[in-house]
């Protein structure tokens, strides 16, 4: 207990970034609504979209299947550490159904699919896409804080310690090169996190550790 609250104890910090946080939610509703496939159509400059739905409220298989494929990632990359250098346990980072089915228990009425987890959640009513008025429609806000604070701070994180495990990552590094370009940004080249931004990420890198034991080191 802490402060009166239960506490999961994580063998290492590491597995705290690990965590189903934003990155692992945000990033892969806007691939599935913008990106190749999207249920809004591909997004391209020029591309006005004619509303800005509700974002939890119309989540859908398609964007809940990339949900899960960045969960997957994330507990390869704990499973390499948890695995190879015998810190923490797996049960300790948990799948994001679990994840957040466990935190909103009790305000979820279709928990059984993780979809249902986010478009039937009381605790996420209400919440459009980030998006903009443009012309006659909407636009991705691209300043919307989904993309400044969720790329650099989350998704570069999990990329920065997979590059560490030596983990591969196809599915963090698709959506990440797909949205950077309407960014402005370049975190991922060549498949790392190598490109001219990555050093202004919360990534291991970007304070100078290069190796994953000195990443777990005290």
């Amino acid at each position: 207990m802490l402060g009166g609250r239960p506490v999961i104890p994580v063998g290492s910090y590491v597995g705290i970034a690990l965590m189903g946080a934003n990155g692992n939610l945000h990033p892969a509703r806007m691939y599935g609504l913008w990106g190749p496939g999207g249920s809004m159509g591909e997004f391209k400059e020029g591309v006005v979209y004619k509303e800005n739905p509700l974002f939890y409220e119309t989540w859908d298989d398609h964007s809940a299947d990339w949900c899960q494929r960045i969960s997957d990632e994330r507990l390869a990359i704990w499973k390499a550490i948890v695995d190879g250098k015998g810190i923490g346990s797996m049960e300790q980072v948990p799948a994001i159904h679990d994840y957040i089915s466990t935190l909103y228990k009790g305000q979820i009425a279709a928990p059984e699919t993780l979809a249902g987890c986010f478009n039937s959640n009381d605790g996420y009513k209400g919440f459009k896409c980030p998006m903009k008025a443009e012309g006659d429609g909407f636009v991705p806000d691209f300043a919307n804080r989904y993309f400044t604070e969720d790329f650099p701070e989350t998704v570069a994180t999990y990329k920065g310690i997979a590059d560490l495990a030596g983990v591969a990552t196809p599915v963090l590094d698709e959506i990440t090169l797909f949205f950077q370009k309407f960014m402005g940004k370049e975190y991922i080249k060549d498949g790392k996190l190598a490109g001219a931004d990555a050093g202004n990420t919360k990534s291991p890198q970007a304070f100078g550790i290069t190796t994953l034991d000195d990443l777990l080191s005290d």
